[in-house]
């Protein structure tokens, strides 16, 4: 039960009246240890001030210093610097937020974890492999099967192939023009947003994950310099009121992706050895829907496993489509995981 595991959070992130944003802790840690001497970690860190990288590099200085390590990760906090990036101004923030929230639709959504393992993402990779990308990585491939395949479940939803919007985060530390030893263990939010669009019927697997890597890759050095530039407040405003536009074209979809592998999430270790499963909390409910995806490497490091969260009736079709089912078991226990 993907929903139960939010029993295990410290808090249940959702901010209202009841538990408005003043007085939240940056970082809210839950240790649980069960009967059998197993133990659960759960963290709910504030995504105003670190992004996942972020989060790795806490958790190394974390479990550096709970084994006594001499020499442990030093935070480097460079990102909250003023000449980092330009201040923002409030039309840029409100463009932002516009854009976050166009991201929202009505209905209810439901949270399903489908397990790639390596022979799978092999596959994908193959299939995935055509003129614009010749070596495709496995969360290109993976990432442009589920948008593919969640397309064509919400077109047998609505009766019509509707416009999708495939957003993915790219992380920007390799791609800001500082020296790399200024860059390690960078704490802040240093991502941007990529976003692939699909107006017409997609089913070719090597055009998505074309359309995927020719948006992350329009994020370069040279674009950084931009948003970090005099002009940054304007280009930023129009970059994400761009995107916001694409998707609050009439039936369109929005597909949300956010990358954890390469994160080395699974390499924690407290002193006891390294964790079995690393995941995340299911939805189920909600009066909003955010098509949403993490993606992560297995225990393995070979395969890829994914939750994807979307409108029930729409997760209903999805999961019963073959394609899928024949290259991704689903909701497969953790201690079935490779």
């Amino acid at each position: 039960d993907l929903v139960f595991l939010r029993r295990f959070l410290p808090w249940d992130g959702v901010v209202s009246a009841e538990y408005p944003v003043e007085g939240i802790h940056v970082c809210n840690i839950q240790v649980t240890v069960f009967e059998c001497g197993g133990i659960a970690i759960a963290m709910c860190l504030s995504h105003k001030f670190i992004d996942i990288v972020s989060n790795t590099t806490f958790l190394k200085a974390w479990t550096a210093a709970a084994c006594g390590f001499a020499e442990a990760p030093r935070p480097n906090f460079i990102a909250y610097a003023s000449d980092f990036f330009i201040p923002a101004r409030d039309s840029w923030l409100q463009d932002l937020r516009r854009m976050w929230g166009s991201f929202a639709k009505k209905g209810k959504c439901i949270t399903r974890r489908f397990l790639f393992n390596g022979t799978a993402v092999a596959t994908l990779k193959s299939q995935a492999t055509g003129e614009k990308v010749e070596v495709p990585t496995p969360v290109e491939a993976v990432s442009a099967f589920l948008w593919k395949c969640s397309m064509a479940a919400s077109k047998a939803r609505h009766g019509f192939q509707r416009p999708a919007l495939c957003v993915h985060v790219v992380d920007l530390r390799g791609r800001i023009p500082l020296p790399p030893a200024q860059m390690e263990n960078c704490i802040g939010n240093l991502f941007w947003i990529a976003a692939a669009d699909c107006s017409e019927d997609c089913s070719d697997l090597h055009d998505l994950v074309g359309k995927l890597r020719e948006a992350a890759s329009k994020i370069d050095g040279d674009f950084v310099k931009k948003i970090r530039g005099e002009e940054g407040n304007s280009f930023n405003s129009e970059y994400f009121r761009g995107i916001t536009e694409l998707n609050s074209r009439d039936g369109n979809d929005c597909f949300y992706f956010v990358n954890w592998c390469k994160t080395d999430l699974y390499g924690t270790d407290f002193g006891w050895g390294k964790p079995v499963w690393v995941s995340n909390v299911g939805m189920k409910g909600s009066d909003e829907v955010r098509n949403f995806c993490i993606v992560n490497e297995t225990r393995s490091g070979d395969g890829v496993e994914a939750w994807l969260t979307l409108d029930e009736q729409v997760m209903a079709i999805l999961e019963r489509d073959p394609e899928l089912l024949s290259l991704a078991s689903l909701n497969l226990s953790p201690l079935a995981m490779d």
